[in-house]
């Protein structure tokens, strides 16, 4: 069994993306009902009622982040009303936390059964460390209420300066390309600072609720520029025209300069675009060079839509929105290239029906603690007869890759094919002992808690495909027939590190604004910070691809290696890194919401 199959247990131990995930929805005894992902999101979401913000939002000019001012003949009535109404929210609030409070400590208790059973069973290192902070014994409602329904100075201030950096980058990039005068440049100042504060106002006059995943601000890398999103409110470009506002500044010579330069980013954003969807299509369905070549000549025309989005096979939003790719590897034309292998394991993905159990693709088996240990035996059999085809697919599309990367014969596939039969039995063996292991742990703990009441769903992570080849079986069969240099192997790698690369240095253009030569002078560099064969994702980290693919020249990449860049677009460089704490192996993410904490593995 992978370790990296499944998560260490935290000090929550549950959160919906890690292994488990509970539902808990308790009894009418006069508490409020909470249907809880999280420990953590259950205790806030039971204590933090929605509460009318108190003050006027701000005023048009007003400096951001502070309160509008108040009108100065405010009644002595009037101020006593209020402070009244203040008080009673106070206690309500306080016997609101104390109850949540409790109720958190009891789902804490109940993740420590169980989350340790789990832990005990499998053992694992994680590669994504959630935690989240301890409840205290006395949880000051004001601070509370205060950091759920008002962002912080500190937040405000973060935020705004994203919004400076990024807008004076794109007012750099439109200057440069269109040979703006003077005057036009400070009217296009004036505007821009105009969209900055009314974005931020907006932002400032949303109601703050408490969220219950691991979502990131919508100023964070990735986030910021998905469409739509936070940039688009200060963004000069808009269906690949400029704006009202800078159309009306410009000579037709200069629109004429514009719309070409804008022509030509867009095309380059469509280039890296295709090379990381044959990058996802790659790591399922093995592709050859001929194929790779053949859907970089295809592809563009079946992309409408996708531009600027964060795209997966198996879409997850608990982090940033996330577009399916699956339909691209459905039907159509384009197609025709893959074989009878790989089309049949590309019609496995399914861009809706995620819950199936059938569905080859899910990323868990799911299990109710209302059910009996025969229910639970049944669907344990059931998954692995499923997880057992899953593996011997995914062996065969590998077989069939190195079949043609290394000439093989039909009697040396074959040979392959069969070998495959015996690692999908030895993986899934594995797997559902340590499964099995893990019920009987549970039930064990489960039953030692009986203070809990309720029905709760559990997850169990499906078989880590990336066992197969890391199993002795597969790789002793492999290495008597194919090329002992590894070539095949090398041949694949750098491709993929090539199209890692380039997907890299177009997250980054939507940032800085990048001109022709500044990208093919950090593509090189971006290049030497892409490991050799490519970056590898493994079931922890594959929701967070767009992230942890932008972490690699962030962490290794210094100010000084960046000096091609204008000093606007350094800003920018620095406003990036300055979300996470980097050390030799992972990326702390920084000021995530409700004091969680978010480590991520730094690929090598």
């Amino acid at each position: 069994m992978n370790k990296n199959c499944f998560i260490r247990n935290s000090m929550i131990r549950i959160t919906p993306t890690l292994l488990m995930t509970f539902l808990v929805a308790f009894p009418p005894d006069g508490h409020p009902t909470v249907l809880a992902q999280d420990v953590e999101s259950a205790q806030i979401t039971a204590r933090s009622t929605p509460r009318k913000p108190t003050g006027n939002p701000p005023k048009a000019g007003q400096p951001i982040g502070l309160p509008a001012e108040q009108p100065a003949d405010n009644a002595a009535i009037e101020k006593r009303k209020l402070e009244l109404a203040a008080r009673k929210a106070s206690r309500t609030a306080a016997a609101d936390a104390a109850r949540a409070q409790e109720q958190a400590l009891q789902l804490r208790s109940l993740a420590d059964m169980i989350g340790g059973a789990i832990q005990d069973a499998f053992n694992p290192e994680p590669k994504v460390i959630r935690r989240a902070a301890p409840v205290p014994a006395r949880i000051p409602q004001v601070n509370v209420v205060q950091r759920n329904a008002n962002p912080q100075p500190a937040e405000i201030e973060r935020r705004l300066g994203r919004l400076q950096a990024y807008s004076r980058v794109t007012q750099d990039w439109v200057a440069s390309v269109c040979g703006l005068s003077d005057e036009q440049t400070a009217k296009l100042a004036a505007n821009c600072r105009q969209n900055v504060e009314m974005s931020q106002n907006n932002w400032l006059q949303k109601p703050r609720r408490a969220r219950s995943s691991l979502s990131f601000g919508d100023t964070f890398p990735i986030n910021f520029t998905l469409q739509p999103g936070a940039a688009d409110d200060i963004d000069l470009v808009r269906f690949s025209k400029p704006v009202t506002s800078l159309q009306s500044l410009l000579t037709v010579e200069q629109k004429e300069a514009f719309n070409a330069a804008v022509a030509e980013r867009r095309q380059f954003q469509v280039d890296c675009m295709i090379d990381q969807i044959i990058n996802i299509m790659d790591a399922e369905l093995f592709l050859t060079m001929k194929q790779r070549e053949h859907f970089q000549k295809t592809l563009p025309s079946r992309v409408k839509g996708l531009q600027g989005q964060s795209l997966s096979l198996s879409p997850y939003t608990d982090y940033y929105r996330q577009s399916s790719i699956a339909s691209l590897m459905q039907s159509g034309d384009h197609l025709n290239v893959l074989t009878d292998i790989q089309q049949a394991r590309a019609q496995e993905f399914s861009a809706t029906d995620r819950n199936d159990v059938q569905n080859i693709n899910q990323q868990h088996l799911r299990f109710r603690s209302s059910e009996s240990a025969e229910q639970w035996q049944n669907r344990l059999k059931q998954g692995a007869a499923i997880q057992r085809d899953r593996v011997y697919l995914a062996c065969a599309v590998r077989a069939n890759y190195h079949r043609a990367a290394d000439n093989l014969s039909d009697t040396q596939t074959r040979h392959l094919m069969v070998a495959a039969r015996g690692v999908a039995e030895d993986i899934v063996r594995a797997w559902k002992k340590q499964t099995q292991k893990a019920f009987n742990a549970a039930a064990q703990r489960v039953a030692a808690g009986g203070q809990i009441r309720g029905d709760f769903l559990f997850l169990v992570r499906v078989v880590d495909l990336a066992l197969i080849d890391q199993n002795s079986i597969w790789r002793h069969t492999l290495a008597k027939f194919t090329d002992r240099t590894g070539h095949a192997v090398r041949v694949r790698g750098e491709a993929r590190r090539k199209a890692d690369a380039a997907t890299i240095v177009g997250f980054l253009d939507r940032e800085l604004w990048l001109h022709p030569d500044q990208r093919s002078q950090l593509a090189n560099l971006v290049w030497e910070c892409v490991p050799e064969n490519g970056v590898t994702f493994n079931q922890s980290t594959i929701h967070l691809v767009d992230v942890a693919l932008i972490l690699l020249p962030l962490s290794r990449m210094s100010q000084q290696d960046v000096s091609m860049l204008t000093p606007t677009q350094q800003d920018v460089w620095k406003t990036l890194k300055a979300h996470f704490h980097f050390t030799e192996r992972t990326a702390q993410v920084l000021n995530l919401a409700n004091g969680r904490s978010l480590s991520i593995e730094i690929s090598r």
